[in-house]
């Protein structure tokens, strides 16, 4: 998807763009090797998605037909829609930028692109702002979001959601086959067995019945819920890990899984083992960043904790539903199925899953997760 953003210009030193620009993409470089650098400083907006800036810092600066100002009284706007990458673009706008003018709108995740879906916002929004026309828009909630699983719009007064509070569930092994579905739950279990698995580069050669005898996904799953359940702001995991490389990756994403086993895909992340450092000045409420100037290799049988963030999620778990994570070292291996539904860019027919180049290092490693109080999911469950 593409994070976007609008915002107005006035003779008070405020700021806009034509209304062609007013769904910019806020998105990051990517590496080669998956890592997602930040830059201080290079903020900007662009008028299309395929423009590629990063949106760390939000520090100003001057762009064709959009200028960047310092100003508290800045009419903002910050739009996303399907859970992918760049929506983190968005929600660090919604943190960095200063004011109360401001609004955050979490759309649909199945409409065909932002930019073209929401127009109509953008314009009501250049209306209110631009021509001073009385439409509604100084009326709206500051926070507005889709909520998946009831298909109902919610609002708040912030983000994350003040009324939100934060559940951690502990990762515990249901034995010792690494094959098998394991537990998410509300305590931790240190004499849990740990765990592993193979993290093998795409292109290696292998057996192609590698999977008969050793497990590249592993598969946690909380009890089923007994009421609805709101499920709404960031989502972080974390892990304490042994590798046997001296870098790895590690993939995760978030199912909603019904009592029939259909399965819906929420939100991925994934985090580089080498660069786990947080860096905390460019972290936010919504984002763990890492320092990906800072490699720490692994050392044989080191255990070491990584955290990291899954890009937010707002559904309704209805009652009977599991929440389900999965970990892999490559998207490919945890990429929905073709009756699943996924509300994650680049997971049905439009991208392949693993064809987004998150990458992997070139070789091949045995990762062990520790089930541990050290090892963890915690998501926030508004009241």
């Amino acid at each position: 998807m593409c994070a976007t953003l609008s915002a107005t210009c006035s003779t008070t030193g405020q700021c806009s763009g034509p209304p062609s620009q007013s769904f910019s993409a806020l998105v990051n470089d990517e590496q080669p090797d998956g890592s997602i650098p930040r830059r201080a400083g290079s903020a900007t907006m662009c008028p299309s998605s395929s423009t590629r800036h990063s949106t760390a810092g939000f520090t100003p600066r001057d762009h064709p037909g959009l200028c960047w100002k310092r100003s508290r009284s800045l009419p903002f706007s910050a739009h996303t829609g399907e859970t992918f990458l760049h929506s983190f673009g968005t929600f660090e706008a919604w943190h960095r930028i200063p004011g109360d003018a401001k609004r955050l709108f979490i759309g649909p995740p199945y409409a065909s692109w932002p930019w073209a879906s929401y127009q109509e916002e953008a314009v009501a929004w250049y209306d209110h702002h631009l021509k001073g026309r009385d439409n509604g828009v100084a009326d709206l909630p500051r926070v507005r979001y889709w909520l998946i699983g009831a298909d109902r719009w919610e609002t708040a007064d912030d983000w994350p959601v003040p009324t939100a509070r934060k559940r951690r569930l502990f990762l515990r092994s249901s034995g010792t086959d690494p094959g098998a579905t394991h537990f998410l739950e509300d305590a931790a279990d240190p004499d849990s067995t740990p765990l592993s698995f193979l993290a093998i580069p795409r292109d290696m050669p292998c057996p192609p019945d590698i999977e008969r005898y050793e497990v590249q996904v592993l598969r946690y799953e909380s009890a089923p819920f007994a009421d609805d359940t709101e499920v709404v702001g960031p989502v972080v995991l974390q892990l304490e890990m042994s590798s046997t490389a001296m870098d790895t990756h590690v993939i995760a994403r978030l199912v909603d899984s019904d009592p029939h086993q259909r399965s819906t895909t929420l939100a991925i992340g994934w985090i580089r083992a080498a660069t786990r450092r947080h860096d905390l000045k460019r972290s936010t409420a919504t984002e763990i960043v890492h320092d990906k100037t800072k490699v720490e290799v692994l050392r044989p049988a080191e255990r070491v904790q990584l955290r990291f963030s899954l890009v937010p999620v707002a559904n309704l778990f209805r009652a009977g539903h599991r929440l389900v994570i999965e970990l892999a070292s490559r998207p490919d291996l945890i990429a929905p199925g073709p009756h699943e539904t996924a509300f994650v860019f680049g997971a049905d027919a439009r991208l392949p899953f693993g064809a987004v180049p998150f990458g992997a290092p070139a070789y091949p490693a045995r990762n062990t997760i520790f089930h541990s109080a050290e090892s963890w999911f915690e998501v926030s469950v508004r009241s």
